[in-house]
């Protein structure tokens, strides 16, 4: 194989990898848009950081250019994070109070 079609090869998993993560992220977003009785939103935006943080929207802008929160995925200019790496980060800051 040339070193050409090896790339495309290695291109075309790469986007194959893509297109089922971003079906899954649809899928879980679509969840989240109108989520059961009791069934909590997979994915949390920068506006509901702010909320969780208790900051302002423009702090969470902020930490999210300068590296401090790196989103899962952006879609346009809306940015989304994972409950659970949120409620991971809660834990570790909690933990790190004591």
């Amino acid at each position: 194989m040339s070193g050409i079609s090896k790339e495309l090869a290695r291109a075309k998993q790469q986007i194959s990898k893509a297109v089922e993560s971003l079906e899954e992220i649809a899928s879980m977003l679509a969840e989240g848009e109108s989520p059961e009785k009791g069934k909590t939103k997979p994915f949390l935006t920068e506006r509901d950081l702010a909320e969780a943080f208790g900051k302002h929207l423009y702090t969470i802008q902020r930490w999210r250019k300068e590296g401090k929160l790196d989103p899962y995925h952006q879609q346009g200019r809306t940015y989304y994070w994972l409950r659970e790496d949120f409620d991971r980060l809660l834990e570790e800051r909690k933990n790190f109070k004591k």
